[in-house]
């Protein structure tokens, strides 16, 4: 899959702009950062692209997230180049009136959008500022699903209206090429989090404290410890893996299970775990990173038996191998993160009964634990942390082509 994304398609199709990438001129560029709210997670990549040499970027967004989802903001809200953007909402549709300022004036040549189709600024922007002579990129998560029908070729318009796009993941690329757009404009971004601190973190965990960490959270120390730090919602799916404890603990297997996080799905899970009589931890929601360091790094395993998303990112950083399920038009783009049986596992999707079997697979073959860890580093130290990312946004604010082809090298170019 990520072999194919190499080969760059002809100047045709959607997405093919106004011919401003091949022999563009590599100038120092004004671009806005777009988006309707600023996570906390990429407070990193955000402020990594404020100190850039290379293009000068400032940011636009509101203080508070339109879909109230409860998520903790990003700390480049404090930043002097921040600009508020207000939402106007109704329902799950927003709109970003201020936005239309930035597409008509002089602030900015390039805008990056942090694109959603419900927000109908997205729609209308885009267009205003490419026929004031702007760059506009889309930096999205594309396609996850092989979508047909009216979806599907609604998506197509919405990404037509970029010269180029940012993506999460290969399969995204995959999937738009098989639409027509053209692989020289579809970078593959990847995503991070704060992997600098992540490092500080990690060098903090010592073996004796891995011990003490396994020790106040469960009685039975030798039993291969299971870890998921996520939101406790639904689509994570994270009945099937109790439901799997159940199967090995009837095969005299055992395991413990430790959960990360809060959520609407709290108290069915605790529900769960008493009737099926398994041992489960949940620690509530975290996000001190010398405490998640020494959590999941006490941990023989990450499992994610729904979207894995961040979680592969944060476990991998932390040296954890992750287990989640293998269909990839169900799966976040962050699962091309995971080579299996090296730093990590696939189940077939929805079947607890091989959930059970790889769980208990991963821990009956040997396992260099040490070695695990630097392989888990390894995929993270090259791809998936916030420099990276800055070179490919500078890449396609420059207006370069996209250039997959150093996915399978060591030393990827600046």
């Amino acid at each position: 899959m990520k072999n194919q994304a190499d080969k760059l398609q002809s100047p045709s199709g959607p997405g093919s702009g106004t011919g401003d990438v091949g022999g563009a001129k590599k100038r120092r560029h004004q671009a806005a950062i777009v988006l309707h709210y600023f996570p906390h997670y990429r407070s990193a990549v955000m402020h990594k692209l404020a100190e850039s040499t290379e293009h000068d970027y400032c940011f636009l967004a509101d203080l508070t997230d339109p879909h109230r989802f409860g998520i903790k903001g990003s700390t480049i809200t404090e930043h002097p180049r921040f600009h508020r953007l207000k939402t106007w909402r109704l329902w799950k549709v927003f709109f970003h009136p201020g936005l239309l300022a930035w597409a008509l004036g002089r602030k900015v040549d390039t805008l990056v959008i942090t694109s959603v189709p419900y927000c109908l600024s997205y729609w209308i922007v885009p267009l205003i500022a490419r026929a004031r002579g702007k760059r506009v990129i889309f930096w999205t998560i594309g396609w996850i699903h092989d979508e047909r029908g009216p979806k599907n070729w609604l998506r197509v318009i919405f990404n037509s209206l970029a010269n180029s796009m940012l993506l999460y993941g290969h399969n995204a690329k995959q999937l738009a090429l098989q639409r027509g757009f053209r692989a020289d404009r579809m970078h593959v971004v990847y995503n991070s989090l704060d992997y600098a601190e992540q490092c500080k973190a990690r060098e903090q965990v010592t073996p004796e404290v891995i011990r003490q960490t396994r020790q106040e959270l469960f009685a039975e120390l030798e039993r291969p410890l299971l870890v998921c730090c996520s939101r406790l919602q639904a689509h994570r799916q994270l009945n099937l893996v109790i439901e799997a404890m159940g199967i090995l603990k009837k095969q005299g297997r055992p395991a413990n299970l430790l959960l990360i996080g809060d959520g609407p799905e709290l108290e069915r899970l605790r529900a769960q775990g008493r009737e099926a009589d398994v041992d489960v931890h949940f620690f509530g929601a975290c996000y001190d990173e010398t405490v998640l360091a020494r959590l999941i790094m006490a941990s023989d395993l990450t499992v994610a038996p729904g979207m894995v998303g961040l979680t592969a990112m944060q476990s991998l950083a932390y040296g954890t191998p992750v287990l989640t399920h293998d269909d990839i038009f169900n799966q976040s783009p962050e699962s091309d993160s995971l080579e299996p049986g090296v730093t990590g596992q696939l189940f077939r999707y929805r079947d607890v009964d091989d959930l059970a079997l790889k769980i208990r697979e991963w821990f009956e073959r040997p396992v260099d634990r040490e070695e695990t860890r630097k392989k888990c580093f390894s995929i993270i130290e090259r791809f998936y942390n916030p420099d990276f990312q800055v070179r490919v946004v500078n890449r396609a604010v420059s207006g370069l082509p996209a250039d997959d082809i150093f996915w399978m090298r060591e030393n990827p170019p600046e």
